[in-house]
């Protein structure tokens, strides 16, 4: 009888001694559970808003405008090709031939003048190096390796950043949300635009490293970091390849709202048809048909509620041209009246 209950006060100690194992276990599991759960949260909490792994809804529902050098804001358009682009002009030395950079502005009543002129020297002989971005009644762009900061009604600017780190460094410039992003090939930088005092200008070493991330180039940086297609592509991106994937000779795609555009070429006649397609009914159409000169060709293509814009410019030259692709004429088509009318950079 003794040894019966030895047997079973051991047998019990053994149960005892798991459960409290099992017990102990499950309490350190919930307790670093618990732990990762506040590192996320408080991760998230810093770093949600540039957490780019996720589409920019800013950039997506007009892609195409910033694919194309162009931008919707209000209703108004903001276009802003490099004048080194603009008139066919071979050397930088004839730059004083074709004026200063500028920002142009299409109105919704179809005016279309300069909105703001780059006077400064830097600004006058370098080339647009970003996409023009917008925030808080302000609009962003970087010129050559200086970011400028120009009021919504572009009676004013400011250098807000200047990369004085001499020729070896090249620097890239964006914004997604309220974060201002400067980044080299190896690190990306980056400030919080809603706490940042704008009499201050930007020093890129005192900027926040953005970890375990990396611009190796232009692309990389805009794509990935900025407009968030390259990690995933867009419900919309998706639909407007699906919807334009059995179309042929097709080019400057542009997806704007619910609708990709884009420019077909006929061959036969060397006429181009800028079409459309809706990405969430079955419409679909034809808006005009262009018969340029044979030696010119649609290079882009921005899309407003009410304009169509696109520039025309030398086949010749193409993707190898030393400056990119060179803008002779600008055409302006509106979308209510079917009137049109022409830029001439020639």
């Amino acid at each position: 009888m003794n040894y019966l209950n030895f047997v079973q006060k051991m047998i019990k100690y053994q149960i005892m001694k798991k459960i409290k194992l099992y017990v102990l276990i499950t309490v350190v599991s919930i307790v670093l559970l618990a732990w990762l759960l506040v590192v996320v949260i408080v991760f998230q909490k810093n770093h949600a808003d540039i957490f780019f792994f996720d589409n920019n809804k800013e950039i997506e529902y007009q892609y195409g405008n910033y694919k194309a050098d162009a931008l919707v804001v209000d209703g108004y358009v903001y276009l802003y090709r490099s004048v080194v682009e603009l008139g066919n002009y071979d050397k930088k030395e004839k730059l004083e031939k074709c004026g200063n950079n500028v920002i142009y502005r299409l109105s919704p009543d179809g005016t279309y003048e300069e909105f703001y002129e780059f006077e400064d020297e830097e600004a006058i002989y370098y080339d647009v190096n970003s996409k023009l971005y917008y925030y808080d009644e302000h609009f962003y762009i970087m010129i050559g390796q200086r970011v400028y900061r120009i009021t919504k009604d572009g009676s004013s600017a400011q250098v807000i950043y200047e990369n004085t780190g001499g020729n070896g460094i090249f620097r890239m410039f964006g914004i997604r949300e309220h974060y201002l992003l400067l980044a080299n090939h190896n690190e990306v930088r980056y400030l919080d635009m809603r706490k940042w005092d704008w009499s201050t200008p930007i020093d890129f070493d005192q900027m926040r490293v953005l970890k375990y991330v990396y611009a190796l180039d232009a692309d990389t940086f805009y794509n990935w970091m900025i407009s968030g297609v390259t990690k995933h592509s867009p419900k919309r991106l998706q639909d407007a390849n699906a919807a334009i994937e059995e179309e042929t000779d097709i080019d400057c795609i542009n997806i704007y709202q619910d609708a990709v555009y884009y420019v077909q070429k006929n061959d036969e006649d060397h006429a181009y048809t800028i079409k459309y397609k809706a990405l969430t009914s079955d419409e679909e159409g034809d808006l005009l048909t262009v018969n340029p000169d044979g030696k010119l060709r649609i290079l882009s293509l921005a899309v407003s509620e009410d304009f169509i814009i696109y520039d025309l410019g030398s086949s010749e030259y193409g993707q190898n041209y030393e400056y990119g692709e060179n803008v002779d004429v600008r055409i302006i088509w509106n979308r209510h009246t079917g009137k049109w009318k022409s830029i001439s950079y020639k």
